[in-house]
């Protein structure tokens, strides 16, 4: 019983959370739900005060969720501010793990491509150690270098000791993904022939042992800076131990249970005769479109793939907008309501409001660019005219509804229902 009203506190602090966000939020609700319940966790824990929830909150609403992840070798006193100055947005998260040497930071996917222009600047002047330091490195080879990754992220001192009596001319990056088993490291390409020999030797003794190691390759700079991205669960799995441990008594459950009861409460599409329907068709600040599931939802190319039932969205490619101008309407599964066995819905925009569109590359279309719930509803959804065609199913429906509810329509459904294209 102790563990339910537990549960249900925590489901009341993310939806809560998830009622300032954009549909966009809803989308990632795989990783974002996973972020807001652990920091609701740490909240009603008092490990995280409530300004950086609220900040996090903020940030997500302010991206439509269009945020990396990035981890940071970061010295003490780091501050957003560095990045700011050069336009770059974003936002330091709960730091999970002071001691580990690493910040994790949210970056605003528009100004992905200046933060890797800074990044990796950052990471040449972090090189740790190794035979030479960085710039020792590129002085002696003239910037001739290669990086390469290799499987010895718990054998470090190993691979130092054999590149130091080979005569290697290396340096040893900052490892940005702890865990995965790789390290990454500068050589002279004078001397990659020599780890390239080096590393068959290893091959040959870890197949005697049966066990298959893969081929050495280079990766490039911006390969080594994207290790820096995290999912929402690696980023959650930074935690300390002792951080892990207070939140242990949360995993007493069913795994992912806090995050199916949110989905489940709002991922459900109800029918046109529920009372949500009535609250908002009787709610001025609302906008009422028909969807033909037909032609704007089986027709589109993102409504299937967004997985929306899951998530609790409902998407629709926008009426008249086809091939590289199609866009895709996102709303929240609560707007959307089912009519004549789920051939036709009818769904609600906020007027003053600019819903999530993506557009024909499946990506958000920033919220400036997009149009208001109104405008939307002007262009797209309003009739032309009235023809005769359009009102048969929607009287089918009206006969259906009051023989299976007793009840007329007149009150329930618009008066001038609208047209779809």
């Amino acid at each position: 019983m102790e563990q339910n009203r537990e549960t249900e506190k925590v489901i009341l602090s993310v939806q809560k959370a998830t009622l300032l966000m954009d549909p966009f939020f809803k989308l990632g609700v795989t990783g974002t739900i996973l972020l807001i319940t652990y920091f609701a966790r740490m909240r009603k824990e008092g490990i995280l005060n409530k300004g950086e929830f609220k900040n996090f909150q903020q940030f997500v609403r302010a991206t439509d969720g269009n945020f990396t992840i990035e981890n940071l070798p970061a010295p003490e006193g780091f501050k957003m501010e560095q990045l700011q100055k050069l336009g770059i947005r974003g936002t330091v998260m709960p730091d999970l793990n002071p001691d580990d040497g690493f910040i994790q930071l949210a970056i605003y996917g528009d100004d992905k491509e200046k933060f890797q222009a800074w990044f990796t600047r950052y990471l040449m002047s972090r090189m740790q150690g190794g035979k030479h330091q960085k710039q020792d490195l590129i002085n002696l080879t003239g910037g001739n270098t290669s990086i390469i990754s290799v499987p010895f992220e718990k054998n470090k001192r190993l691979i130092q000791s054999d590149f130091d009596k080979l005569g290697i001319n290396y340096a040893v990056l900052p490892d940005l993904r702890v865990g995965d088993g790789e390290i990454q490291i500068m050589v002279a390409n004078a001397d990659m022939p020599k780890v390239e020999h080096w590393y068959q030797l290893y091959q040959e003794q870890q197949l005697s042992r049966g066990k298959d190691v893969k081929d050495l390759s280079p990766v490039s700079m911006e390969q080594y800076a994207k290790t820096a991205e995290m999912t929402e669960e690696q980023y959650v799995d930074t935690a300390s131990l002792e951080l892990k441990k207070k939140m242990e008594k949360y995993e007493g459950r069913k795994p992912g249970e806090i995050e199916q009861s949110v989905r489940k409460r709002e991922q459900r599409i109800h029918l046109a005769t529920d009372e949500g329907y009535q609250r908002l068709h009787s709610d001025p600040s609302y906008v009422e479109i028909t969807i033909n599931r037909e032609t704007l939802v089986e027709k589109s190319t993102y409504a299937g793939t967004l997985a929306s039932e899951k998530y609790g969205l409902f998407a629709s490619r926008i009426p008249g907008t086809w091939g590289k101008g199609e866009k895709t309407l996102v709303l929240p599964s609560d707007q959307v309501f089912k009519l004549d066995d789920g051939k036709t819905y009818l769904a609600f925009l906020k007027k003053d409001e600019r819903p999530l569109i993506l557009g024909a590359n499946g990506k958000p279309i920033p919220r400036n660019s997009r149009e208001k719930g109104m405008e939307l509803y002007r262009k797209h959804y309003a009739p032309a005219d009235r023809k005769v065609r359009h009102l048969e199913p929607l009287e089918k429906a009206e006969r259906r509804v009051k023989k299976q509810t007793g009840k007329a329509m007149e009150d329930r459904f618009p008066a001038n229902p609208v047209k779809t294209r």
